[in-house]
């Protein structure tokens, strides 16, 4: 399915590969703080040196790995939407040729008066028939 999909990226194949990336990068990011985090608990438990500045550089890396985090995540969820819209547009190109060039969309302001009687007149005989309308009729 997702080779399927890669076909239709066209010239946006390396921003999805892009996003992919920057995105587990991101991720690896919040799994990181926790092995620091297990470094400070060993040591504060006795099993370990513990020293001032062996504390401020974990949690200064802990911090690190949080900014790393927002930034590199947020970037790759922008590639993956720019990645994603022109994804869906190569998509909606090549099925509007397969339909023969027919018109994807709405593209004018007028309304189909014949389809539009057709939705009200089928509501109205819904209401009729349940009892809910009350313009004074029997069925």
């Amino acid at each position: 399915m997702f080779k399927k999909a890669l076909d239709y990226t066209g010239k946006y194949r390396k921003t999805s590969y892009a996003a992919i990336a920057f995105m587990l990068v991101g991720v690896t990011m919040t799994v990181i703080p926790y092995f620091i985090a297990y470094q400070l608990i060993v040591s504060l438990l006795g099993y370990g040196e513990l020293t001032s500045v062996g504390v401020i550089l974990r949690i200064t890396a802990i911090a690190v790995c949080g900014v790393l985090y927002a930034v590199l995540y947020v970037h790759g969820l922008s590639l993956s939407h720019v990645s994603a819209y022109n994804t869906l547009k190569n998509i909606r190109v090549s099925l509007q040729k397969k339909a023969g060039g027919a018109a994807a969309g709405n593209h004018t302001k007028q309304r189909n008066r014949h389809a539009e009687k057709g939705i009200y007149r089928r509501y109205r005989n819904h209401r009729i028939a349940s009892g809910s309308c009350n313009s004074g009729r029997t069925v």
